[in-house]
């Protein structure tokens, strides 16, 4: 970690160097370089700052849009990052990765109906995608549709037995089936003390 900061900070002089004998338009990749670096150590708003540079030419915008969005979300900003990722999702709808990534920020900010949704479509097309299906299940639970993330993971456990993208799909069915057993527990009865009437 140690020699990442260093390494780091001799990044940052660099930058500083450059940016005196160079245009802002050849620092695109230092910006880019930067904002990686800095997403790398968590430092998610310093990340956000570069990624936001870098954006401004043609050559790293669509990576650049990529990385912002991840790091807003990484500091719970997510209709930043959905309004970060929705040009590249109009731009290639058909690109898994970023409708993934933009199926999840939906359902975090609230719309799981409509992650799930989107992502089903990818989930369809990908039936010997043992990572698709795992995602689609995550979806599912977030969704509040949590027997059917039971029963998916059930299924993708019998036709892929031993896959490494299914490695913490356990710890996902722990989380469904903790979800259904908190829904059927009766409502906690009123233990406020009833008021009398006074007599008058």
């Amino acid at each position: 970690m140690g020699a990442f900061r260093a390494l780091l900070a001799v990044m940052v002089f660099s930058l500083a160097l450059a940016s005196c004998a160079t245009g802002g338009k050849r620092m695109a990749a230092e910006y880019y370089a930067l904002a990686e670096g800095y997403a790398e150590i968590s430092k998610h708003d310093k990340a956000i700052a570069y990624y936001r540079k870098a954006a401004r030419w043609p050559a790293y915008e669509n990576a650049s849009r990529y990385g912002l969005a991840r790091s807003l979300a990484m500091t719970g900003d997510y209709s930043g990052a959905i309004e970060a990722i929705e040009p590249l999702l109009a731009e290639d709808p058909d690109n898994k990765l970023v409708s993934g990534a933009y199926a999840f920020l939906l359902a975090k900010s609230g719309k799981a109906d409509e992650a799930v949704a989107l992502y089903k479509r990818f989930y369809d097309e990908s039936p010997d995608d043992p990572r698709a299906g795992r995602d689609y299940a995550e979806l599912l639970v977030l969704a509040g549709r949590n027997q059917e993330a039971i029963d998916l993971v059930a299924a993708l456990k019998l036709r892929f037995p031993g896959a490494e993208a299914l490695k913490d799909v356990d710890a996902l069915e722990t989380r469904a089936k903790a979800a259904i057993e908190e829904a059927a527990k009766p409502a906690a009865p009123d233990t406020k003390p009833e008021t009398k009437a006074k007599k008058s």
